[in-house]
């Protein structure tokens, strides 16, 4: 056996005799240890080395025998190319062991219904009620009104804007704990999370200069210029006219996350699909 192959064996924790799945299943294994901060980058990009190799070698010659002249053996780790580029689809694509057909078909309704409810938001109108009297709205909020106490310390400025801050920093928080576990699927739903608290904010943007929404206080913006948000901050950045630009960015830029989360749940699905357990 290649001297190389046997250093990749080395490298996993696997006898020479190992079988494609096996190199799979560890491999697995340890992506899943690096999620959890038990594995640091250079061991990681080892780890990922001796997968490609082994996994190229296994599968090109399934009884074990060197590999054709014709192909090529992957180089040393030091030498392997775009190695951050196999580690970031190694975080946003996990290698997933046998998957569950309940589980599976759980994610695809899950999915199916993010998507569904994802089109309402995305052609809800700016100026009208739909996004502000949604569910998701009243989970946003407690987020937004503990923004404006957390980020009070930093002035009034960044207290004002701690707001809206804080309900897209929670779910893109919610994502990166996610993909820390190695839980792609729902780190998805998290950046759907994201882009829609950026289309929720659309409307509270859209109405800084008509102040005709009703604030938490039991007041609109007209009554108390003051108390509204983005009344405030763009009045005092000078840029009160473009409220209607600035709420038009956020809208587009949930739409963009959300559209974004759609593609990465159904591509995670299509790779579970093709890793369901059919014994």
């Amino acid at each position: 056996m290649d001297a190389l192959l046997k250093k990749a064996f080395r490298v996993l924790d696997l006898s020479e005799d190992s079988s494609a799945d096996d190199v799979k299943g560890r491999f697995t294994a340890l992506v899943h240890a690096q999620g959890r901060g038990e594995i640091n980058w250079e061991r990681m990009k080892e780890i990922d080395w001796a997968y490609e190799t082994l996994v190229q070698h296994l599968l090109s010659e399934p009884d074990g025998s060197q590999p054709v002249k014709a192909q090529k053996t992957p180089s040393q780790p030091a030498e392997k190319e775009d190695d951050q580029g196999h580690f970031l689809k190694c975080l946003l694509f996990p290698p997933e062991e046998k998957v569950n057909p309940f589980y599976f078909g759980g994610r695809v309704l899950l999915l199916g219904i993010t998507v569904f409810w994802g089109l309402r938001f995305i052609f809800a109108p700016v100026h009208g009620d739909y996004i502000g009297c949604s569910f998701m709205h009243l989970i946003n909020l407690p987020f937004h009104e503990a923004g404006h106490m957390i980020f009070s310390f930093l002035g009034d400025f960044i207290r004002v804007l701690g707001g809206t801050l804080m309900q897209i920093l929670v779910p893109v928080i919610c994502m990166a704990a996610f993909l820390k576990r190695g839980d792609a699927f729902s780190a998805s739903f998290a950046l759907w999370w994201a882009g829609q608290s950026f289309i929720d904010t659309a409307p509270y943007i859209y109405d800084a200069r008509a102040g005709e929404l009703m604030l938490l206080g039991g007041v609109t913006g007209q009554e108390a210029p003051d108390y509204h948000d983005w009344h405030n901050m763009l009045a005092r950045l000078d840029l009160l006219s473009y409220d209607h630009a600035i709420a038009y960015l956020s809208k587009y830029t949930g739409v963009f996350f959300m559209l974004l989360s759609f593609g990465w749940g159904i591509c995670i699905l299509i790779r579970q699909y093709r890793n369901l357990d059919r014994t």
